[in-house]
């Protein structure tokens, strides 16, 4: 009996969330776009907490070390879920309150566009940057440390870590940016070589990603090129978004059941009784970083803490200063912050949400302020892309990015946009740059070629 009482609490709860989940489907939901796509990531990463936690399954997440430190009571989860829904809620009134409810005025991809040289440049980084990742991430795993070892439990042990959880978004970036611009460019007008690739590279790219068991990084793939596809005018190539999704969700779970096991260990049995159809179903929602996520805020929302008032925002903002301008540059503090409080068993990873960030420095107040700020950004961003310019292409690319790092927004604290700067959206700005540059240069040397031939011919 009390269990039903607590599912019918739950779903009676959920209603604010499912009014602007239903306004995002009115929205946007055949373009996917942020209006329907971040309410579903942000169900997943917050909202799902609660009804695991409700039907005390052991098996969704890492019970054994929160619950000898948070003491779930279901009072303070049903507070959880009412700030949740003020922060949806607040998002929503950001998003749809600034400039209205229109769209932007180009919906859908469907001409072509001349972006020769950004795509060119796009795929160079992600050759460099795929190159620089299986160096570093792959063969120097395999020469230190062998195939009889974990990869996912060891890679911290590796000297170039830091530098391969660097390379890795970059990369992901890179192919997101490369596989947008050729929709924009009009996939039709792309050479074979173009096309054959993209797909070698993402093949790889998933093939690493899965070797060593990094899922966040797939998701980041997952979602720029379903995105991508959807804003495509066709109903085969949406088919296929969906059957390319599914197999996305497949792989995702397929890490899930591997990770922590060694090259040598995994074979067609052990996979075959680690994933059933279950799993592929659930997988994809029931991983410990995703209830992590939600324990994170529950925390914060459930016991008192002295407010921040936001001194974790400003070690966020100079932490964007390089450090070789700022030697003495503080760590990441909010992290760090939330660890020490936990006083989680050392070696053991964790995550913790933005919400919790916002909720540690201002309290409710918080939470509404980073809905109303989150929804802004990306209404601005969608209303831009206006793919006829070069300056809407720009727009259209990060948005698709932003949509992208959603997940590791909602898991990361504020200090995750850092990361969304420096490991994404700069790769954009970096390849039209370079293209704008190469196109100057070219035009000069034709000037002065033609100048040179009339002085000639005089």
């Amino acid at each position: 009996m009390e269990l039903e009482t607590n599912i019918i609490t739950y779903l009676l709860l959920l209603t604010p969330f499912l009014v602007v989940l239903a306004a995002g489907i009115f929205h946007g939901g055949s373009r996917l776009s942020f209006s329907l796509a971040f309410p579903v990531i942000f169900f997943i990463y917050t909202l799902f907490g609660p009804l695991v936690i409700i039907l005390g399954d052991d098996s969704f997440f890492w019970r054994d070390i929160y619950s000898s430190v948070i003491d779930f009571k279901i009072d303070n989860l049903w507070y959880t879920m009412i700030i949740l829904n003020i922060y949806i809620t607040s998002w929503a009134c950001g998003f749809y309150i600034f400039k209205g409810w229109g769209l932007s005025s180009v919906n859908y991809i469907s001409e072509r566009r001349m972006y020769g040289i950004e795509i060119k440049i796009a795929l160079l980084f992600s050759i460099i940057f795929g190159g620089l990742y299986v160096y570093f991430g792959f063969f120097e795993y395999i020469s230190s440390i062998g195939l009889d070892t974990s990869v996912y439990r060891n890679l911290k042990y590796i000297k170039s870590g830091t530098i391969v959880n660097a390379l890795h978004p970059i990369w992901g970036a890179s192919l997101v940016t490369f596989f947008i611009l050729m929709l924009i460019n009009g996939w039709k007008y792309s050479s074979v070589f173009v096309k054959v690739m993209f797909f070698l590279l993402s093949f790889f790219y998933m093939f690493v990603s899965f070797i060593l068991g990094d899922r966040g990084q797939l998701i980041l793939l997952f979602f720029g090129v379903l995105t991508g596809l959807f804003r495509l005018k066709s109903s085969k190539i949406r088919f296929l978004a969906f059957i390319s999704g599914f197999l996305f969700l497949s792989l995702l779970v397929l890490i899930k059941k591997t990770r922590g096991l060694s090259f040598s260990s995994i074979d067609s049995e052990i996979i075959s009784d680690r994933l059933d159809i279950f799993s592929v179903l659930i997988g994809a929602f029931s991983n410990a970083e995703n209830i992590a996520s939600f324990i994170s805020i529950y925390f914060f929302t459930s016991e008192d803490h002295p407010l921040l008032y936001g001194e974790s925002i400003f070690h966020t903002l100079i932490s964007f200063i390089p450090r070789v301008l700022y030697p003495d540059r503080p760590g990441y503090f909010f992290y760090q912050y939330y660890s020490d409080l936990i006083n989680l068993p050392e070696g053991r990873g964790y995550t913790v949400s933005e919400l919790a960030d916002w909720y540690a420095n201002f309290g409710v107040f918080g939470i509404a302020l980073g809905g109303v700020i989150l929804g802004i950004f990306m209404r601005g961003l969608e209303l831009k892309s206006n793919f006829p310019t070069k300056k809407g292409a720009i727009y259209t690319i990060l948005s698709i990015l932003v949509l992208s790092w959603i997940p590791q927004l909602l898991r990361t604290g504020i200090e995750g946009y850092k990361a969304l700067v420096y490991e994404n959206l700069i790769v954009v700005i970096v390849v039209f740059t370079l293209a704008t540059m190469y196109r100057k240069i070219a035009k000069k040397k034709k000037s002065n070629s033609k100048k040179k031939l009339v002085t000639k011919n005089f």
